[in-house]
Protein backbone atom coordinates (compact mmCIF):
# COMPACT_ATOMS: atom_id res chain seq x y z
CA UNK A 1 0.00 0.00 0.00
CA UNK A 2 2.79 2.38 0.71
CA UNK A 3 4.19 1.29 -2.54
CA UNK A 4 0.70 2.57 -3.91
CA UNK A 5 0.62 5.74 -2.36
CA UNK A 6 4.08 6.53 -3.67
CA UNK A 7 3.27 6.02 -6.98
CA UNK A 8 0.51 7.63 -6.94
CA UNK A 9 1.56 10.94 -5.39
CA UNK A 10 4.95 10.85 -8.23
CA UNK A 11 2.19 11.03 -10.96
CA UNK A 12 0.60 13.90 -9.73
CA UNK A 13 -2.59 11.95 -8.82
CA UNK A 14 -3.19 13.24 -5.33
CA UNK A 15 -2.19 17.15 -6.00
CA UNK A 16 -4.97 19.70 -5.26
CA UNK A 17 -7.01 16.78 -4.82
CA UNK A 18 -9.78 15.21 -2.58
CA UNK A 19 -8.63 12.77 -0.31
CA UNK A 20 -11.30 10.44 -1.34
CA UNK A 21 -9.60 10.31 -4.58
CA UNK A 22 -7.00 8.00 -2.71
CA UNK A 23 -9.78 5.91 -1.45
CA UNK A 24 -11.20 5.71 -4.62
CA UNK A 25 -8.05 4.39 -6.46
CA UNK A 26 -7.42 2.10 -3.68
CA UNK A 27 -11.26 0.62 -3.68
CA UNK A 28 -10.49 0.47 -8.04
CA UNK A 29 -7.60 -0.94 -8.08
CA UNK A 30 -8.24 -3.50 -5.33
CA UNK A 31 -5.78 -2.82 -2.69
CA UNK A 32 -8.67 -2.11 -0.34
CA UNK A 33 -11.53 -4.01 -0.48
CA UNK A 34 -14.73 -3.48 1.92
CA UNK A 35 -16.97 -5.82 4.44
CA UNK A 36 -20.88 -5.85 3.43
CA UNK A 37 -22.25 -3.51 5.52
CA UNK A 38 -19.99 -1.04 5.42
CA UNK A 39 -20.35 1.04 2.36
CA UNK A 40 -22.84 3.74 4.34
CA UNK A 41 -20.12 4.04 7.10
CA UNK A 42 -16.95 4.62 4.55
CA UNK A 43 -19.78 6.82 2.43
CA UNK A 44 -20.53 8.93 5.37
CA UNK A 45 -16.75 9.34 6.39
CA UNK A 46 -15.71 10.36 2.57
CA UNK A 47 -19.10 13.33 2.53
CA UNK A 48 -17.61 14.38 5.62
CA UNK A 49 -13.76 14.33 4.64
CA UNK A 50 -14.93 15.87 1.41
CA UNK A 51 -16.03 18.84 3.01
CA UNK A 52 -13.85 19.40 5.24
CA UNK A 53 -11.06 18.95 2.27
CA UNK A 54 -13.57 21.96 0.87
CA UNK A 55 -13.44 23.72 3.50
CA UNK A 56 -9.75 24.24 3.82
CA UNK A 57 -8.89 24.31 0.27
CA UNK A 58 -11.24 27.41 -0.07
CA UNK A 59 -10.25 29.27 3.18
CA UNK A 60 -6.66 28.46 3.11
CA UNK A 61 -6.34 28.23 6.56
CA UNK A 62 -6.52 24.97 9.00
CA UNK A 63 -9.67 23.39 9.27
CA UNK A 64 -10.38 24.49 12.97
CA UNK A 65 -9.67 28.20 12.36
CA UNK A 66 -12.24 28.21 9.24
CA UNK A 67 -15.11 26.17 11.46
CA UNK A 68 -15.30 29.57 14.18
CA UNK A 69 -14.44 31.69 11.55
CA UNK A 70 -17.65 30.20 9.55
CA UNK A 71 -19.76 29.65 12.88
CA UNK A 72 -22.69 31.84 13.57
CA UNK A 73 -24.44 31.80 16.22
CA UNK A 74 -27.50 29.99 17.86
CA UNK A 75 -29.73 32.64 17.58
CA UNK A 76 -28.17 33.58 13.68
CA UNK A 77 -29.10 30.49 12.92
CA UNK A 78 -32.58 30.36 14.17
CA UNK A 79 -33.22 33.60 12.63
CA UNK A 80 -32.03 32.66 8.92
CA UNK A 81 -34.09 28.99 9.34
CA UNK A 82 -37.34 30.86 10.14
CA UNK A 83 -36.31 33.59 7.30
CA UNK A 84 -35.87 30.33 4.73
CA UNK A 85 -39.30 28.77 6.15
CA UNK A 86 -41.66 31.49 5.68
CA UNK A 87 -39.93 32.29 2.56
CA UNK A 88 -40.73 28.34 1.16
CA UNK A 89 -44.04 28.70 2.76
CA UNK A 90 -45.27 32.28 0.49
CA UNK A 91 -43.71 30.41 -2.83
CA UNK A 92 -45.63 27.30 -1.69
CA UNK A 93 -48.92 29.47 -1.54
CA UNK A 94 -48.59 30.91 -5.06
CA UNK A 95 -48.48 27.62 -6.50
Amino acid sequence: MEDFYLELKEEGHLENKCPTVMLKQLLESGVVTLAKGTIGRVHDDARRAQALNCLRSTTGIPTAEAIMMLSVSEKVMNAEIATRQLSQSKQQRLF
